[in-house]
């Protein structure tokens, strides 16, 4: 087997051993059945066309849902540089973020505000002793809606 096409197929096998929980042997038949299926090739491109179109391709991807991920633990380094990545996502966005915080607490603010309106009219109703009209109103004035809707013309 050429050099170029065994680079694929062992990239092939190593991703999933690398990042798959395999059990052992798990993959011992697709490894050989890949070794004879890339043997008559004699270049990269055209191992990874035809692999592309056989069923060792559909099993390959299969591996991705039949086994868990390994667990990773990070290390010093990759925590660093997920620290210095997301420190320079937020000053490169730091005015949206700002923005779309400030929108959310207004938004929230303002669901607050009608939330405690409506409260506030419904208590007074019911200190009035209207609100059990009001209720029945409302609920007829639904009512007609719905029957409206029901008759209106379909375009």
């Amino acid at each position: 087997m050429l050099d170029e096409v065994r680079a694929c197929v062992e990239a092939k096998i190593n991703s999933v051993e690398t990042y798959l929980d395999v059990p052992a042997g798990g993959l011992d038949s697709f490894k050989a059945e890949l070794m004879a299926f890339a043997e008559p090739f004699s270049n990269a491109t055209a191992f990874e066309t035809a692999f592309a179109q056989s069923p060792l391709n559909q099993q390959f991807m299969g591996f991705y849902t039949k086994f868990p991920p390994k667990p990773y633990t990070m290390t010093a380094e990759d925590k660093a540089f997920v620290r210095q990545t997301t420190k320079e996502m937020f000053e490169e966005n730091k005015s949206q973020i700002v923005q779309d915080a400030l929108a959310d607490a207004a938004d929230a603010a303002m669901l607050e505000a009608k939330s405690a309106a409506r409260t506030a009219r419904r208590q007074a109703m019911i200190e009035a002793g209207v609100f059990d009209d009001y209720t029945r109103a409302s609920n007829k004035v639904d009512d007609v809606k719905i029957l409206a809707g029901l008759f209106r013309k379909k375009k």
